[in-house]
C-alpha cells in the first residue's frame, strides 16, 4: 500500500495542519459510539510531543 484510498482522505475529516508537524497530514474518524481512528501520512521525519490520553492507543506502521 503506497497511499490511502482517496475516499479516506476527506477534507471533512482532515486534522488541522496547525495541529501537526511539518510534513505530516492526518485524518480523524469517530464512530457513533465514540471510538476513533486517526491516520497520518508522513513525508518527512518529525517528532510527536509527549502527551497523555484517557484511553488506550494503538499504532500500526504500514510502510517505512
Amino acid at each position: 500500500m503506497n497511499d490511502f484510498p482517496d475516499f479516506m482522505k476527506s477534507t471533512a475529516n482532515a486534522i488541522a495542519s496547525t495541529s501537526q508537524s511539518k510534513g505530516v497530514t492526518g485524518w480523524l474518524y469517530e464512530s457513533v459510539d465514540g471510538k476513533q481512528m486517526a491516520y497520518w501520512i508522513c513525508t518527512s521525519d518529525g517528532k510527536s510531543e509527549q502527551h497523555v490520553h484517557a484511553y488506550d492507543e494503538y499504532f500500526v506502521l504500514l510502510q517505512g
